[in-house]
Order: structure tokens, then sequence, then C-alpha cells
């Protein structure tokens, strides 16, 4: 959970339909315990996470790393188990980006493997953002879910402007979805636009 979202900011939870494949999660649960570590060295950070047993369900841990050493790159890689029943396996997240500039470059992988391999997904993303000036900037993105045994990928992108005026923020957004079920109906394509404003006292 430390390293939480795909590059181009989950795009695929942005669309709930009915037999979506998704990407199964890791590293979270109730009473879980997190612990910071110290700096290990300049520009690397840790994190260990620890979610005790259940009834039908074994502990689980999660540790991550974080490398900052560079400047404009910041790469993160970490591993999480899944215990609960029916769904034992175990999740691995690697994302990095770096800014140049007025473009910042992102990429991420996510892999859940199952004992069986029945229930595996990976999920890669990619995402770019051009900063205009301090108050317009730009992004796009896209991700991919392939989930074991599904006809197709999950393939979704988006646009997204956010504008800042003051203490004010809008932004804009349009985003696409296809064969969100992993299979090839043109009932399982969706659009989607979403305009917001937020403002700060």
């Amino acid at each position: 959970s430390a390293i939480d979202g795909t590059a181009a900011g989950d795009v695929w939870d942005n669309f709930d339909g009915t037999g979506d494949v998704t990407p199964t999660g890791v590293g979270t649960g109730d009473n879980m315990m997190m612990y910071t570590l110290p700096a290990i060295m300049d520009g690397v950070s840790a994190n260990v996470s620890y979610v005790n047993g259940t009834t039908g369900a074994d502990s689980a841990m999660g540790w991550s790393l974080t490398y900052t050493g560079i400047e404009g790159l910041s790469a993160s890689y970490g591993v999480g188990e899944d215990t609960s029943v029916g769904n034992v396996g175990e999740g691995t997240a690697f994302k990095a980006t770096y800014a140049y500039g007025p473009v910042t470059v992102g990429y991420s992988m996510y892999e859940f493997d199952t004992a069986t391999a029945s229930a595996d997904n990976e999920t890669t993303s990619y995402a770019i953002t051009y900063t205009v000036n301090d108050e317009l900037s730009v992004t796009w993105g896209t991700e991919e879910i392939d989930e074991t045994g599904d006809v197709e990928k999950v393939e979704t992108s988006s646009v997204r402007a956010s504008y800042v005026m003051g203490g004010m923020t809008i932004t804009a957004a349009m985003e696409q979805a296809d064969n969100m079920d992993g299979s090839t109906s043109a009932l399982q394509d969706r659009e989607r636009w979403a305009l917001g404003a937020s403002f700060a006292f």
C-alpha cells in the first residue's frame, strides 16, 4: 500500500461496470501496522507492514524501498502478501517518475501471482505530464490490465488538464476504457468526461 496507484492515476477505477477486470490489491487490511524505517542511506527510504492473521487467513507482510538520490528521479519497488481465503498470492510493484524541466515521465508495473495462476494479473501504466506554466499542466496516461484466461487486455487512457487560479483549481478529464471485462464485447467499451473545481480557503 506504500506504492499505491498506477503511473496514470488508476484510470481503471473510474469505470464501474459489472464484471470489470481490476488489479488484485494487497498490503491493506484492518489493524495493519506500518513502520517507516529511518533513512538507510542518502536518498533511500523503506517501509515495512504487517497485518495480523484472522480466521481462515494467515498473517501477511509487505515491504517497499524508494530511491530519490538523483535529482528529478523517484523509483520505488515493493512486495506484499495476500493471505485471504481463495486468493492467496503475492503482489510485486515497481513505480518510477523522472522530471526534466517542464516534462515528467512516469512508469509503473504491478504483478499479482497466485499459487494456481488462475487469477494472475499484470497492470502496466505510462504517463507524461507537461507543465505549461505555474498555473496550467496537462497529463496523458494509459493503463493495460492483463488477466489470465481473458480474451482481451483491459485498456484505459486519459487526458487531464489542471488550471490553478488563486485558491481555486479547475480540472478537466477525458477518459476511455476498452474491453472492461476482458472480452471483445462493444458493450464493454466506455468513455467518460469529468469537470471539477476545488477551493482552498
